[in-house]
């Protein structure tokens, strides 16, 4: 193409998969409705099942759009997810997809429904806050919302696809040996860059083509200044809702070796990313793996806990209170005996680690501004134990009865961290009292817990003095 020639860029294609049901007709229309200006702009092209012409073939016809769409909505309901259509079907060939790079998927949050462990559960849902588009007290706020996420995420695509573009016509035609690990074949029409294991490079092949093209990834931001941490979904999204407020920019995923790490951008003058570990500090995906892992790929001088946890001073504390280890015991190293009755001793013989004095002394510079929910410093309980019984942290208080609360994650944080020098904390909150009663309302309790943990990380980033250093 001659280099003043202006490059029309084509519509993105929306798919939208929901469940066949009035109720969730109806939202989809809505929907669709404060979709038009994206639509009327020239930049999305949608196709719902309602499009399928008299006489046509269904199955054939929505197959056909569904493997072309390069933006994928699912509509998530409780019909949604009894539908062998919707989630059976549809929702496994986009999530295929997306994890071959030839489609992005977004769950949109129609109605309340109990999705954690879903197959869509870890990607990032709409509306932004968490919160079902029926439960908001103005629903025409709630789809606004949604459409600029939808417009957010279609700037990230016309950037890659306008990148991907570039890369391709200013590549060098070259073969590589075949069987090589370099060499990935993707057959039929390509909408897009897509990047091999590990950043290798992957070998696009179009219909008819005889040479083969090897296209190199896009660069990678490798190093930060503060790394967080989280362990579940909810924590995830908590943070990056927040970070996305502060900083006003979404959020972008990088893709190194076996981690998948969110770019948060600049928050008071330090690059920060986030990382999420399986829950507890073991395991090959858990906290001290994840956190040794994130440290060596990215250099990190500082990694943040930042999460749920339960309290254990229920005279001094509050639900959604926010809690920051000066120490840390690991519960799990204990020694247990008899007294002269038979009765069991049980002592701890765990460390007693003090987080990094100079995260301690930024976080104790937050509290001076700090308008939010209590927050209390002092020392965490950690292990590889989800409590839920009274009489274990009763048993906990007896053996520390300054613990001010306990979760599973910072064993591992202190370990990597330490072994590699690099300063640690952990900040998190209150959504439970380990009683027993840890299912109770527990979804929005964790959800407020994670927000107010986040937001104390953020209100404390943003005064600065986080910078990297080496």
């Amino acid at each position: 193409m001659p280099a003043d020639e202006p490059v029309v860029k084509s519509p993105v294609e929306v798919y939208y998969s929901y469940a066949p049901t009035e109720r969730d007709e109806e939202l989809r229309q809505e929907l669709e409705h404060h979709l038009k200006m994206l639509e009327h702009a020239g930049r999305i092209a949608v196709w719902h099942r309602g499009e399928i012409r008299a006489g046509s073939v269904h199955a054939e016809e929505r197959a056909a759009h569904l493997e072309g769409a390069q933006l994928i909505l699912l509509l998530i309901s409780p019909d949604f997810l009894a539908s062998q259509e919707a989630y059976g079907i549809e929702m496994k060939h986009a999530l295929a997809r997306q994890a071959r790079g030839e489609a992005h998927v977004i769950p949109i949050l129609l109605r309340p429904v109990l999705y954690e462990g879903a197959p869509f559960a870890h990607l990032e849902v709409l509306p932004s806050n968490g919160k079902p588009i029926t439960s908001w007290a103005h629903r025409d706020e709630a789809f606004e919302n949604v459409a600029r996420g939808i417009n957010r995420i279609l700037d990230r695509l016309s950037v890659e696809r306008t990148r991907n573009s570039s890369a391709a016509s200013t590549t060098t035609p070259s073969i590589p040996p075949p069987g090589s690990k370099s060499e990935t074949h993707v057959h039929g029409p390509v909408q897009g860059l897509v990047i091999g294991e590990h950043n290798t490079v992957t070998t696009i092949f179009h219909p008819g083509q005889t040479t083969q093209m090897p296209l190199q990834p896009v660069g990678q931001v490798r190093s930060c200044d503060v790394l967080l941490v989280t362990a579940t979904q909810v924590e995830t999204r908590a943070v990056l809702s927040i970070c996305q407020q502060e900083t006003g920019h979404p959020f972008t995923r990088q893709f190194i070796e076996e981690g998948v790490y969110y770019n948060l951008q600049t928050i008071g003058g330090a690059h920060t990313f986030l990382v999420q570990s399986e829950m507890g500090s073991g395991g090959p995906a858990g906290a001290l793996l994840t956190v040794e892992e994130g440290i060596r790929v990215l250099s990190p001088s500082a990694v943040l806990l930042v999460g749920i946890a339960y309290g254990m001073q229920l005279k001094g504390q509050r639900m959604g209170d926010i809690l920051v280890s000066r120490q840390l015991l690991g519960y799990e190293l204990q020694r247990v005996g008899q007294d002269q009755v038979g009765g069991w001793v049980i002592r701890a013989r765990g460390d007693r680690p003090q987080a990094s004095p100079r995260l301690l002394a930024r976080m104790r510079s937050g509290l001076m501004d700090w308008t939010g929910p209590a927050v209390h410093v002092g020392l965490l309980l950690s292990g590889d134990k989800l409590v839920d019984n009274v009489d274990f942290r009763e048993q906990s208080r007896q053996l520390e009865p300054e613990a001010i609360g306990g979760e599973m994650e910072g064993a591992g944080l202190y370990a990597a961290a330490q072994r590699k020098r690099v300063d640690w904390i952990v900040v998190k909150a209150i959504c439970d009292w380990a009683d027993g009663k840890k299912g109770s309302q527990k979804s929005q309790r964790q959800r407020t817990a994670a927000e107010n943990a986040a937001n104390f990380v953020v209100h404390v980033l943003r005064q600065g003095g986080l910078v990297e250093r080496r």
